[in-house]
């Protein structure tokens, strides 16, 4: 067969992007809503891909079934490893977003009724 010919290379996470933010809208989602899609591409011959979160074996799935993660708020370092050995790792900041509340509403904010 040609798989031995094929051109290997090492995994690549594609989503998300690495550094990436990530805020949590918890006004409008509630906490166990969110979800950050982790995605990687691979080699054909890749079967299976490990996905690690703070070096913590999270899920072992084929390289084409993403996953999604809910991580808690801080930074956090997603890595994925091939059944080849290939490796690539990733820093994720994850935040929870705070709405800014005006509450010195200026009086002419208010509806007006007209008459």
């Amino acid at each position: 067969s040609n798989m031995q010919h094929e051109k290997y290379y090492a995994p690549r996470i594609v989503s998300p992007q690495p550094n990436a933010t990530y805020y949590r809208r918890l006004d409008r989602l509630s906490a166990d809503e969110h979800g950050i899609r982790l995605a990687v591409a691979v080699t054909n011959r890749v079967k299976k891909v490990y996905w690690f979160m703070d070096n913590k074996l999270i899920s072992e799935r084929s390289p084409y079934a993403d996953l999604l993660v809910n991580p808690a708020p801080g930074v956090h370092f997603i890595t994925v490893l091939d059944d080849v050995g290939g490796i690539d790792r990733l820093r994720l900041n994850v935040i929870d977003f705070q709405p800014k509340i005006n509450i010195n509403l200026p009086a002419q904010a208010e509806p007006r009724v007209s008459q």
